[in-house]
C-alpha cells in the first residue's frame, strides 16, 4: 500500500507542488519509517538523506526530517545505526543547531537499534547540556522505538528517578508529568498503572498526584478495552486487512497513519491501536477519579503554586512561550510579548551563577519565521531592546539568563533613556524586595510585565482625554510594534501586598516617586485584556511610601540626562543641558553612549561639527573634546581586538 502511493509522490517535494501532495508525502513517510524498517531500498533511501542531511542541513524538509531519521536509525545495522546516531548527536549537541532540527534529533535517537546506545541516549537526558524543556523528548524517542524497548524505558526510570526528579525539581511540574507520560503513557497492563502508582507513592509526588492519577485511570481504560477487544472478532488481523481494503486510498492513509503513529508510540499491534483511537470516548469517561483520589490531587494541587505565575491559571492563552526564567504570551501581530510572568527570589537575584557578558540577544526559533523578531529589527531604530524579566533577575543559572535575552519571548522596543532610567528603578524595586526575603525563605516576587498602547493626550495623563489619538510606531522589516507604555503588576508573597504601574514609554526628565505611576491592577486588566486576579491579593505594596520612593543613583540620573539632551528641539536647550552633563561629569567612559549620542545629535540636529562650533571656546568645549577622544579611542579599540581575533 505505502510503496505505489510513495512512489508516485517521491521521498522529496519538487516545484510547485500543491500542500496536500506534501501532506500525503508526510504521512507515507510516517507510514514508512513504522512498517518499512525491514525494506532495504527505504532504509537506504533514508540513510542516503540523512547523510546529505549532514552535509547541507536544508537539503531534509522538515516535514519529513523526523520520519527519515526514525528508518535510518531503525532500519540500519547496529553498525550503521551506531554511525548515523553519533552524528545526529552532534547535531544534537550544536548550540547553532535551530531549535526544531534539535527536537527531530532528540525525538529520534533512541530509535538507533543498538542497546547500548539506547541506554547511552536516556542516559543523556540526566546531561546540563539538555535544557529540562527538551530532555523528555530523548526518552519519547526510546518508548516509540518498540515494545521491548518501552520496557526498558520504563525500567531506566524506575533504576533512575532520583536524578530524573533533581532534574526537573526546580523547574515547572507538568515537565515531570511530561517524563511519565513518555515512559508510561498508552500502555494497556495493570501491572504498568500499578507500577506508576508505587512510584507514586515512593516519592511522595503530590504536586502531580492529578495527573498521575489520571495517567492511571487512562492506563487501565486501556486495559479493559484490550482485553475486551482480544475476545472480539476485530481482533483478527484478517477483519482489519478486508476492512481497509474496502475503503478508498485516502481514508487508508489517513487511517493507517493514525495507527502508526500510535503503534510506534505504545508499541502495541496496530489494530489495538485503532480500537484504542476508536474507544476514545470510553477512556475519557474512565478517567474520572475516585472521590478519594480528587481528595489527594485536590492537596496536590492546593500544594502547587506557579513557577512563574502565582496561579495555574495564567492571564491569557495565546501563544505560549515557558522558559526556564519565565513564561510569556507572544502576540503575532505586533510580533512581541503580550506579556511575560516571573518569580524572582533571594537565589535567584544573588547568585553568581549566570554571568551577563556570555548572554546575547537572538531571535527565537520556537516561534514561527514569519512572525518572529530579529536583531536587524532594532538596529539604527533608535530604541533599545528592553527586556520585560530583567536579565538581573535570573543569576541562579545560565540558561536562565540566557532565555531573557530571546527577542520573541522577552523583548520590547523601548526608550533607551527610560529603560536605563525609571523602568531600571521599577526593576530595582523588585530585586529588592526579593533580597528582604533572605538566604531561607520560599518566598517569591511575582512580576507581570508588557507593553500598551494608550491614547495620547495633552496632559499626558493615564486617563481618558476627548480626542485622544491612538497611534502604533512600526520599527523594522518586521514591523515591530513601538509600545507607547509599559506596565509592571507586582506581587510578593512574604508581605502579602501588590501593585501595578504603568510608565510612558519615553524619556522622563523629572524623577518622580515611584507611586506617581501606580494604577489600580484593574486599569492594566482593562487596558490589556488580561486576567491579572491571581495578582490582585493583600495590602498595597506601596503603602508604606518610603518602598516605592527609589531615589536615582548616578548610572540612573546620567540615563535620565541622556533623554533630556536627545528630546531637546532648540539648540539653545541642547547647549544648555549638554554644558549640565559636562558639570556633572557624567561623559565618562563608562557612559560612552551619552557621548556618542551628543556628537550625532550635534552634527545631525544643531548644526555643529565641533565641539567649538557648539559650545564656544572654553572649558564646555574642552571637555567635551576630551570625551569624544575617549569615544574614537574606544572605538579604535575594539576594531583593533576584532581584526586581531
Amino acid at each position: 500500500m505505502i510503496a505505489p502511493a510513495l512512489g508516485k509522490v517521491g521521498w522529496s517535494a519538487s516545484y510547485g507542488e500543491d500542500i496536500k501532495t506534501r501532506q500525503l508525502r508526510a504521512n507515507l513517510v510516517a507510514l514508512a519509517s513504522v512498517h518499512c524498517r525491514d525494506k532495504k531500498e527505504y532504509v537506504h533511501t533514508a540513510r542516503h538523506m540523512m547523510d546529505n542531511f549532514f552535509a547541507d542541513s536544508s537539503s531534509l524538509a522538515d516535514d519529513v526530517r523526523q520520519s527519515v531519521f526514525r528508518l535510518a536509525l531503525g532500519g540500519s545495522s547496529s553498525e550503521e545505526s551506531g554511525k548515523l546516531w553519533y552524528q545526529l548527536m552532534k547535531v544534537a549537541e550544536d548550540p547553532h543547531t535551530p531549535q526544531g532540527t534539535r527536537v527531530d534529533a532528540f525525538a529520534t535517537l533512541g530509535y538507533v537499534t543498538d542497546p547500548m546506545l539506547k541506554q547511552r541516549t536516556l542516559d543523556w537526558c540526566l546531561s546540563p547540556s539538555v535544557k529540562p524543556q527538551d530532555f523528555f523528548q530523548p526518552m519519547l524517542g526510546v518508548r516509540a522505538s518498540g515494545e521491548e524497548a518501552a520496557k526498558f524505558c520504563w525500567k531506566w526510570l524506575e533504576a533512575n528517578f532520583p536524578a530524573v526528579f533533581a532534574r526537573v525539581s526546580t523547574s515547572r511540574p507538568n515537565l515531570l508529568t511530561n517524563v511519565f507520560n513518555c515512559c508510561a503513557g498508552g500502555s494497556c497492563t495493570e501491572e504498568m498503572a500499578q507500577r506508576v502508582e508505587a512510584l507514586m507513592k515512593k516519592y511522595h509526588l503530590k504536586i502531580i498526584a492529578r495527573a498521575l492519577s489520571q495517567l492511571c485511570e487512562s492506563i487501565r481504560a486501556n486495559a479493559r478495552l484490550v482485553n475486551s477487544a482480544k475476545s472480539s472478532v476485530v481482533s483478527s488481523a484478517d477483519y482489519w486487512s478486508a476492512l481497509l481494503t474496502s475503503i478508498s486510498g485516502c481514508l487508508v492513509i489517513g487511517m493507517s497513519s493514525a495507527f502508526a503513529g500510535f503503534t510506534a508510540r505504545f508499541g502495541i499491534p496496530s489494530f489495538v491501536a485503532g480500537l484504542i483511537v476508536g474507544g476514545a470516548g470510553m477512556g475519557l469517561q474512565q478517567r474520572r477519579l475516585s472521590p478519594e483520589k480528587e481528595e489527594e490531587a485536590a492537596a496536590g494541587e492546593k500544594a502547587l503554586a506557579g513557577k512563574h505565575y502565582p496561579s495555574s491559571k495564567l492571564p491569557s492563552q495565546e501563544h505560549l512561550l515557558e522558559r526556564q526564567s519565565y513564561v510569556s504570551s507572544v502576540n503575532y501581530a505586533t510580533k512581541i510579548p503580550n506579556w511575560v510572568a516571573e518569580a524572582i527570589t533571594y537565589q535567584s537575584v544573588t547568585s553568581k551563577n549566570a554571568d551577563r557578558k556570555r548572554a546575547v540577544f537572538k531571535a527565537d526559533d520556537e516561534v514561527p519565521e514569519m512572525f518572529r523578531a530579529s536583531n536587524a529589527d532594532y538596529w539604527d531604530s533608535g530604541w533599545s531592546r528592553g527586556h520585560l524579566s530583567m536579565a538581573g533577575a535570573h543569576k541562579d543559572d545560565q540558561d536562565a539568563q540566557n532565555d531573557t535575552f530571546l527577542l520573541s519571548g522577552n523583548i520590547v522596543p523601548q526608550d533607551l533613556s527610560m529603560n536605563g532610567s525609571d523602568w531600571l528603578r521599577l526593576e530595582y524595586l523588585t530585586l529588592d524586595l526579593a533580597r528582604e526575603h533572605g538566604p531561607d525563605s520560599d518566598d517569591a516576587v511575582y512580576v507581570v510585565s508588557g507593553p500598551l498602547w494608550m491614547a495620547d493626550s495633552p496632559e499626558d495623563k493615564l486617563t481618558k482625554d476627548i480626542g485622544a489619538k491612538p497611534h502604533t510606531k512600526v520599527i523594522g522589516d518586521n514591523e515591530l510594534a513601538v509600545p507607547t507604555h509599559m506596565y509592571k503588576v507586582v506581587y510578593d508573597t512574604k508581605t502579602n501586598s501588590s501593585a501595578a504601574f504603568i510608565m510612558p514609554n519615553k524619556p522622563i526628565r523629572y524623577e518622580k516617586n515611584l507611586k506617581h505611576y501606580q494604577v489600580p491592577i484593574e486599569r492594566v486588566e482593562k487596558a490589556t485584556g488580561l486576567d491579572l486576579t491571581a495578582m490582585k491579593r493583600g495590602s498595597d505594596l506601596c503603602g508604606p511610601e518610603s518602598r516605592c520612593v527609589k531615589k536615582g543613583g548616578r548610572r540612573i540620573n546620567s540615563w535620565r540626562m541622556f533623554g533630556a539632551i536627545q528630546s531637546a528641539k532648540e539648540r539653545e536647550t541642547f547647549v544648555r543641558r549638554v554644558k549640565r552633563a559636562i558639570d556633572r561629569n557624567y561623559l565618562t567612559d563608562d557612559n560612552f553612549l551619552l557621548t556618542k549620542m551628543i556628537r550625532e545629535e550635534m552634527v545631525d540636529h544643531h548644526a555643529a561639527t565641533t565641539p567649538v562650533e557648539l559650545l564656544g571656546l572654553g572649558e564646555y568645549a574642552d571637555k567635551l573634546q576630551q570625551a569624544f577622544d575617549g569615544l574614537d579611542a574606544r572605538e579604535t579599540g575594539k576594531k583593533t581586538v576584532k581584526e586581531s581575533a
